[in-house]
């Protein structure tokens, strides 16, 4: 039998005790241009604003669409023991260009699709990060 904390019964009666890990549970989709986030699933959620945003960029109210862009947030570099420590990066989940009262596509937007369980405590620190470095916020969705 399995119940949510133990895995498989052992053959001699006693659960095995299995660390669960907490995971938001999106809903796989595809669309036209093939939309996967990094993980290989896709979030219903992101998917309908990719399709926003896609018909936002027909209409000409946006351009430079791009998918899953990463930001380097810190260099990697190599410690004086020779120990190599990667580099921090940010993978937004849009990027594009916005009219601005000009009617110039000037204003370069950044944008992330949130809901409570994606906002975790490594992302609230990248995104200080991301606002120190590149002195621009992430716009939420």
């Amino acid at each position: 039998t399995r119940s949510r904390c133990f895995g498989k019964l052992r053959s001699r009666g006693r659960p095995r005790r299995r660390l669960l890990r907490r995971t938001v549970r999106n809903q796989s989709i595809t669309t036209s241009r093939r939309f996967k986030t990094a993980s290989g699933l896709t979030a219903k959620k992101e998917a309908r604003r990719f399709l926003q945003l896609r018909a936002m960029e027909q209409a000409g109210e946006i351009s430079g669409l791009k998918l899953q862009v990463n930001f380097t947030l810190q260099e990697g570099y190599t410690k004086p023991d020779g120990e190599r420590v990667r580099p921090i990066v940010y993978k937004a989940d849009f990027t594009y260009c916005r009219k601005d009262e000009d009617g110039r596509y000037t204003l370069y937007i950044v944008e992330d699709v949130k809901s409570g369980p994606t906002r975790t405590a490594a992302y609230r620190l990248k995104r200080k990060l991301f606002r120190e470095k590149y002195g621009m916020d992430i716009t939420e969705v």
